[in-house]
């Protein structure tokens, strides 16, 4: 049996009942280690959940292997092939001193949201957990998105009837982990990364706000 399958996870989300819903990560692992009782609760309602992972996640030169484990982490999710989006862009690579421009992110959000028709989008709020630059990067695109589309400007990058946006929103430190895992950031697959899925409270609880 898979860790993922094994470990428990919310039933049910604050969010709603949507027909789609798109979530948008920096890199692969970000679904498992942050999102996934978000993942889970939405599916239980129903609603098909796409994937936009906005790296490979090469920061070490390891953004193959760690797209191939995002892609069998949804594999295990029942998110299906056709609904996980991997970018590998110039201006969109891994590392904290990499920094991403919200408007860069911004076509390739919307374009994604189209696509599948999404009626939610989910990511991360400004602190982006971790406090990672390339999530706070993410965060601040969709709230770009957000604020055009409260503001009912026309723009390109919003669309008539733009979904609603909901981040996850950042605990504080003795609250994330039950002891020190700060390593965990820098690591692939690993034991303390398998550690973190049992100790981190985003494996079993999520909270989330909407903006």
């Amino acid at each position: 049996m898979s860790i993922l399958q094994s470990l428990p996870s919310a039933a049910e989300t604050p969010i709603g009942r949507f027909q789609s819903a798109l979530l948008v990560i920096a890199h692969p692992d970000d679904e498992t280690l942050f999102f996934l009782p978000t993942l889970q609760g939405l599916q239980a309602a129903g609603t098909r959940v796409a994937i936009l992972c906005l790296s490979t996640g090469n920061a070490d030169g390891m953004g193959s292997v760690r797209t191939e484990e995002l892609r069998a982490a949804c594999n295990v999710l029942n998110v299906a092939s056709e609904d996980l989006e991997v970018v590998d862009h110039p201006g969109l690579q891994d590392g904290r001193g990499n920094r991403w421009s919200p408007y860069l992110i911004l076509p390739v959000v919307t374009a994604a949201i189209g696509k599948h028709s999404a009626e939610v989008v989910i990511t991360f709020d400004a602190w982006g957990v971790s406090g990672h630059p390339n999530h706070v990067a993410v965060s601040e695109a969709i709230r770009i998105y957000a604020l055009l589309a409260a503001q009912s400007q026309p723009d390109e990058h919003v669309p008539l009837q733009p979904p609603q946006t909901w981040v996850l929103e950042t605990t504080s430190c003795w609250r994330k982990f039950a002891g020190p895992l700060d390593v965990l950031w820098a690591a692939q697959w690993v034991w303390f990364r398998w550690l973190y899925l049992w100790a981190s409270r985003y494996t079993y609880v999520n909270t989330l706000a909407r903006l």
